[in-house]
């Protein structure tokens, strides 16, 4: 499967094996992941949270920081997880980053 992402390393989907790689503890190719889907696609708002959930597990402060800053400049818009909270009423008035820490709680921890 990683040979695949590696041909086809712009594909939304690397979030997906980014996921994995953090479940099987794969530090390094996990966040190298996680910034690809980031960068392919800087309006799934799912990329970012992915993210933003990995690096409070397993990132230093700064790292955290650095992908909700990157979130706030990028105003996402779309994802399945963040549609759902963006869009409910009762989350209207939230920043970005406050929608980015409802969101992380709707993604379980890999396991």
């Amino acid at each position: 499967m990683f040979g695949r992402v590696r041909r086809c390393y712009r594909s939304p989907l690397v979030m997906t094996s980014g996921r994995i790689s953090a479940g099987d503890s794969l530090v390094k190719k996990a966040r190298e992941r996680f910034q690809r889907a980031i960068n392919v696609d800087s309006d799934n708002g799912d990329a970012y949270a992915h993210c933003y959930k990995f690096e409070l597990l397993l990132g230093t402060v700064d790292e955290q920081e650095r992908v909700l800053k990157k979130c706030e400049e990028a105003e996402p818009r779309h994802g399945e997880l963040w549609v759902s909270v963006s869009k409910d009423p009762k989350h209207w008035r939230k920043q970005i980053g406050e929608i980015l820490k409802s969101v992380i709680n709707n993604i379980p921890i890999p396991s």
